[in-house]
């Protein structure tokens, strides 16, 4: 986003239709603290302005906290998913940017 723009279109245009992605993003400070976190989603059906939600049991999000990181390696971990596809679902609609 602070290359291409933070806007929705800006977004759809660099992903639609270009498959499954994963979304990753990272905090500059937690609490006061330089400690960096990363979190993100994967979305298997990608982005392509249809419109609507595009459930997805397949999805799911991940997060790293700071006590997890080192300079050598970042350990990710998969947030637990609850239920089917309705409660992974990606918003598709082209005036939004990511959503999950």
């Amino acid at each position: 986003a602070t290359v291409h723009g933070w806007n929705a279109q800006s977004f759809h245009n660099k992903v639609d239709n270009c498959g499954a992605a994963i979304v990753l993003a990272k905090t500059k400070a937690i609490n006061g603290k330089q400690e960096q976190m990363y979190a993100g989603g994967y979305n298997p059906k990608g982005w392509a302005s249809l419109g609507g939600a595009r459930p997805s049991v397949a999805a799911f999000l991940f997060y790293s906290s700071p006590f997890l990181q080192n300079q050598e390696q970042l350990k990710l971990q998969k947030l637990r998913k609850v239920g089917g596809g309705g409660l992974a679902i990606s918003s598709d609609e082209p005036n939004y940017g990511i959503s999950f």
